[in-house]
């Protein structure tokens, strides 16, 4: 680039440093279409005035051509927004970067919570942008408690923004639950005693609650006769019912911000709890079937959803099945939940516990707070290992979903 186009780029620059993006994009038009740079602020130009396709042909131009590491730089974060606009947050670079991993529910790498305070004039536009990509839901991320934390002001600038553009916001009442759960001795809960320890959770229960508020549900719903259904006696009406119990039995418990329920076959029931819940959020804890297995081949114990215990003696055909279609059950379901749903490895939350709890955390919009490694006691049994015959007949039940979960 020589003196006249270094002094056109300069320009542009200061135009777009005064929040006139207009003028930059018609100063650097000159500069098109040979130089990356030039297209890099064309980009970020673009992207100021929420002409989003139009930045996104710009990157791409950019990307095809030699880049200063300023433009480069600049580049990183205009494509960190369009990912953010487009549904694809993910951590990237400078405060857009932090956006995307508030919105997108990543850990941070620093072991720091606070970050630098918003720029009022970049979630302004983060907010209209989002909302002109009709990706709106994903702002109720920046009203969590770690928002405020990561980038403090960020939350009241949001709000701001949005009562500029006449958008009510208002809490709607929902409970902050969250259900742990998954097959029997995959740590749920180990991950909720960890989680207990949270100075924003009033504590996590194994209640037994909802599983087998849900499974009676069912029950009675295949047994409503179609006098009382056409007496108002609905599945609607049903739900209500079945919302109300859970929300009383575990009112007792509830003593913070949130409250988590690790029941273990909380997950069994996602479709149905994530539904009368609309704001919970569900945690999946798996782990290797080979070692359930071992465990309840050992323990000669299984706590079914009904709350009974399972018929003894529990075998290893029987055992590496119940797994297998408890995390079928459990992941199919989850599907349909989208970002209201995560999995955890139980050897994960075993051999790194502090990089599991921050993924935990970003998930649920807390910050990850050290005292919760206290919490990594009780783990759950490992039993004896299997026989040979056991290990075969688990790998040929269950090796493909094994294989599925990234175990050898």
């Amino acid at each position: 680039m020589n003196l006249e186009q270094s002094i056109t780029l300069a320009e542009a620059e200061a135009y777009l440093a005064d929040d006139d993006a207009e003028n930059a994009l018609r100063t650097v038009q000159s500069l098109l279409p040979s130089s990356g740079d030039g297209w890099a602020l064309a980009a970020e130009a673009c992207e100021h005035m929420g002409f989003l396709e139009d930045a996104t042909s710009c990157a791409t131009a950019a990307r095809a051509r030699a880049l200063s590491p300023e433009a480069a730089d600049r580049l990183d974060r205009v494509e960190a927004a369009l990912a953010l606009y487009s549904g694809r947050p993910s951590p990237g670079p400078g405060a857009i970067g932090v956006i995307g991993a508030l919105v997108g529910r990543f850990p941070m790498n620093s072991t720091r919570d606070d970050g630098p305070a918003a720029d009022v004039a970049l979630v302004q536009r983060v907010v209209v942008n989002l909302l002109r990509s009709d990706k709106g839901e994903s702002l109720d991320a920046l009203f969590e408690e770690r928002a405020q934390r990561m980038m403090p002001g960020l939350t009241a600038a949001v709000k701001d923004t949005l009562d500029a553009l006449g958008v009510e916001v208002s809490d709607d009442g929902e409970p902050n639950l969250v259900f742990i759960g998954g097959a029997a001795f995959s740590g749920a809960g180990v991950l909720g005693a960890m989680l207990s320890h949270h100075s924003r959770i009033g504590g996590a229960f194994d209640s037994r609650v909802a599983p087998a508020a849900a499974w009676l549900r069912n029950r009675l719903l295949d047994a409503i006769p179609d006098a009382e259904r056409a007496a108002g006696l609905t599945e609607a009406r049903l739900d209500e019912a079945v919302r109300a119990f859970i929300l009383t039995a575990l009112g007792g418990f509830s003593a913070g911000a949130r409250l988590v329920d690790c029941s273990h076959h909380n997950t069994l029931y996602i479709e149905l709890l994530g539904r009368i819940f609309p704001r919970a959020r569900f945690i999946h804890v798996v782990r290797d079937g080979r070692a359930v297995t071992s465990a309840l081949l050992a323990e000669q114990r299984l706590i079914l959803e009904t709350g009974e215990a399972a018929p003894t003696p529990i075998s290893a055909e029987g055992a590496i099945k119940y797994w297998a279609r408890a995390v079928a059950a459990t992941r199919a379901q989850g599907v349909d939940l989208g970002a209201r749903y995560a999995e955890i490895g139980y050897e994960d939350l075993i051999t790194r516990p502090e990089a599991a709890l921050r993924h935990v955390l970003a998930f649920l919009g807390e910050s990850y707070e050290p005292r919760l490694l206290m919490g990594l006691t009780n783990l759950e049994p490992d039993g004896e290992g299997l026989s040979e015959a056991d290990a075969a007949l688990v790998a040929e039940i269950a090796g493909g979903v094994l294989r599925e979960l990234r175990y050898r």
